[in-house]
């Protein structure tokens, strides 16, 4: 089945998609890659969408969805991650890592905040 996007948003996935280098672990261009160009364009599947109206909004049966960036400063400047809460789950993604853990009481972007230095010293740490 053909699936026809506007010219902004397939311009936006093309150039995205192209400038992914491949990952310098394994030489080759992971899905994790991708995941983080098209968040980086602001390019979502409709599974991030809590839609308004219909017999039962996700919301409403406790499946909570959101997406954003998140910067945080460190002793070496700034950094910036990708985060989407989907099912309950917050996740985000920094450098080609991602680590996730269900929403609590806080709220999905301070959790996000939390995940971020977690990421970081994970990706200092492995160089």
């Amino acid at each position: 089945m053909d699936t026809y996007i506007d010219n902004d948003t397939y311009t936006r996935l093309a150039q995205g998609l192209a400038a992914i280098e491949p990952c310098p672990f394994t030489g080759k261009r992971e899905p994790y890659q991708m995941v983080e160009a098209l968040m980086a364009a602001e390019i979502w599947p409709s599974s991030v969408l809590v839609e308004n109206g219909g017999a039962t909004a996700l919301s409403e049966v406790g499946v909570m969805s959101d997406k954003g960036t998140i910067t945080i400063e460190t002793s070496a400047g700034n950094a910036t991650g990708l985060y989407t809460v989907e099912k309950k789950m917050v996740t985000v993604y920094y450098q080609g890592a991602s680590k996730s853990t269900q929403v609590g009481g806080s709220p999905p972007a301070t959790i996000a905040r939390m995940l971020l230095r977690e990421l970081i010293g994970e990706v200092s740490r492995r160089g």
